[in-house]
């Protein structure tokens, strides 16, 4: 069972199989430290990992707040802000309505398969962060 997998096995009315391969989290989701979900995953309010989560799908969240080392391997998305902890790894976009924040050690893409870092205000780069793409911001980019 999934929810089994995502640490949120007591939570069970809070979560709906939209299709065999996305789960719908209706509220907040604050997985565990080492996680792993296998499914594509919507959730309608806030999406908080631990250290060492793994997200195997597309993630999308209304804001979303990432633990130090956390992997997604495909699409990361925030209907508001994105921030991603130290040493966190996305392999294709991530997008937020409004502010991304990138921390120490985080890539997005990789040499050879570009990705893209989109944000309707601003996107803030701490050391270390590694981007194979395109960047877009309507309002800033900056280094911190």
């Amino acid at each position: 069972d999934m929810r089994e997998g995502m640490g949120i096995a007591g939570l069970p009315s809070t979560v709906a199989r939209l299709a065999a391969d996305t789960l719908l989290v209706r509220g907040d989701l604050e997985l565990k430290p080492g996680s792993r979900v296998d499914s594509n995953l919507i959730v309608q309010g806030t999406l908080r990992s631990g250290p060492d989560c793994a997200f195997l799908g597309d993630v999308k969240a209304g804001v979303v707040e990432l633990g130090p080392r956390n992997a997604v391997s495909r699409n990361l998305v925030s209907g508001s802000t994105l921030k991603l902890g130290d040493g966190c790894r996305v392999t294709k976009a991530v997008v937020a309505e409004t502010d991304i924040l990138l921390s120490s050690g985080s890539r997005v893409g990789q040499p050879g398969k570009l990705a893209v870092v989109t944000a309707g205000r601003e996107i803030k780069l701490e050391q270390d962060v590694a981007i194979w793409g395109k960047v877009s911001a309507g309002k800033s980019v900056t280094t911190i």
